[in-house]
């Protein structure tokens, strides 16, 4: 909220979680998020995600998700979430670097493999929020 007390704007925007290890990517994700009119909540590891997840009084109507991450990874974010029916009803999109990664997870919408085109990105998103 900004400081004249109203919204700046950000009434009815979509809530998106990016969890991402590498602070460049998750700056650079959320920059494409907040240009194409998302909200963004972003977290470097699984369990700051269920941290923030936990903590929101809003959940996001999607989570992009590294597989490769220190403390919590994405496999073990995705075991954790399913234990939740309200977060296991999130769709996830997976954004990995190897080509693969992310097909044999149950209950991922989709895998992208990273760097994802922008536009490829923004249409699945427009899609699944």
């Amino acid at each position: 909220m900004s400081s004249n007390g109203t919204d700046g704007g950000l009434a009815g925007r979509k809530l998106v979680l990016i969890v991402e290890d590498h602070p460049r990517v998750r700056e650079a994700l959320s920059s494409l998020l907040d240009s194409d009119g998302y909200r963004v909540l972003k977290a470097g590891n699984g369990r700051e995600a269920l941290e923030l997840l936990d903590a929101g009084a809003e959940l996001p109507c999607l989570v992009l998700l590294d597989l490769v991450m220190p403390i919590m990874d994405g496999r073990e974010f995705l075991k954790a979430r399913a234990q939740d029916p309200t977060l296991g009803r999130i769709p996830v999109v997976v954004l990995s670097a190897g080509a693969r990664d992310g097909q044999d997870i149950e209950g991922v919408a989709a895998c992208l493999r990273k760097p994802a085109s922008p536009d490829k990105l923004l249409r699945l998103l427009g899609r699944l929020c």
